[in-house]
């Protein structure tokens, strides 16, 4: 005689994808970790950071902006995961955003 709660799986599916998001949160932080500030100039840091986490976290595209003046966001620098697996670059015009402006994550103005 067969017992079912026996022959079911120990682990659910749903704690296997958290184990491999943990693990690809584990792997991009212990890329960012080696990065060295010393040997870059900032530009290249970044697009480092950036190319971290879009082969680590899943994304498509990854972005890093920066505060002005309390009151602006500008975007410094953008990695989609085509241009980060050719080595390529695109430039274009960099973005600006007011903070609190729909769209953004996380910002609210006040």
């Amino acid at each position: 005689m067969t017992d079912d709660k026996a022959s079911k799986k120990l682990v659910p599916d749903h704690l296997e994808n958290v184990f491999v998001d943990l693990l690809d949160a584990l792997s991009a932080v212990k890329q960012l970790s080696e990065i060295s500030c010393l040997d870059a100039d900032e530009e290249v840091l970044i697009k480092k950071a950036l190319s971290t986490l879009v082969h680590n976290q899943d994304m498509e595209r990854c972005s890093f902006f920066k505060l002005v003046d309390n009151d602006r966001l500008v975007n410094v620098a953008g990695l989609s995961y085509l241009e980060a697996v050719d080595d390529t670059d695109f430039f274009a015009t960099p973005q600006e955003f007011k903070v609190g402006e729909a769209g953004q994550s996380g910002l609210k103005k006040g």
